[in-house]
């Protein structure tokens, strides 16, 4: 058997060995993150009515959208996995790249709500302005991480604990969280600038490969 097949074969064993250790806590916090771009996908189509129902829907979107961006937060257990697992290869072929992809399907699900928001306001208000809306977006995220990651509280219990949530707006009063939501707010902005910067840089990528395939294909049907 070759290094490489003895490599990639301790790798992928690797890999379900932090798969094995994470993977109910990575399910479920993903899961999180994709029901409001479930909602997203449902609610800002450019033919949806603006009733009752949807902004009872917009409502839940709201309240859920801070768990796409919450996965980034996940990254105080990667520290946790470097400082517990006692190879550095494992970490770095296993554990980095698996963090990578939970991320990135997280904050890419985000990114994509952000993106159908600023699309929907678009299409019912041509020339409208759309940043204040992604702005107070982006400050209620903030809050909702804060509150889930520092508080400990999770979206739901807006219903099932509307006494807990109220009663955590004293925290929100405080410099401390005031900073922490402030500093979070900075960092989805600029993560998101840097996400949309990266999708187009690939869309326009796979465009021009596209592009110089499609000759190539033309010339050999005829």
């Amino acid at each position: 058997m070759s290094l490489a097949a003895v490599g990639a074969a301790g790798g992928i064993q690797a890999l379900r060995g932090a798969l094995g250790v994470h993977w109910l806590w990575m399910s479920w916090n993903l899961f999180l993150a994709l029901v409001p771009l479930a909602l997203a996908l449902v609610l800002f189509r450019p033919s949806a009515r603006h009733t009752i129902p949807w902004w009872a829907g917009v409502v839940l979107f709201v309240l859920f959208l801070p768990n796409a961006a919450y996965v980034l937060t996940d990254v105080v257990h990667l520290f946790a996995d470097i400082r517990r697992v006692p190879s550095d290869l494992r970490v770095l072929g296993a554990y980095v790249p698996l963090y990578l992809a939970f991320f990135a399907v997280g904050f890419g699900a985000y990114v994509v709500c952000l993106d159908r928001v600023r699309d929907h306001l678009r299409a019912v208000r041509p020339g409208a302005r759309t940043w204040p809306v992604e702005l107070a977006l982006q400050v209620l995220s903030a809050i909702g991480i804060y509150l889930g990651r520092v508080v400990r509280l999770n979206s739901w219990q807006v219903f099932t604990r509307p006494r807990s949530v109220l009663a955590s707006v004293d925290w929100l009063l405080d410099v401390f969280p005031l900073a922490i939501v402030a500093g979070t707010t900075v960092v989805l902005v600029v993560l998101t600038f840097a996400a949309r910067a990266v999708g187009r840089a690939a869309a326009e990528a796979a465009h021009h490969l596209a592009g110089r395939a499609g000759p190539g294909r033309r010339g050999l049907a005829t």
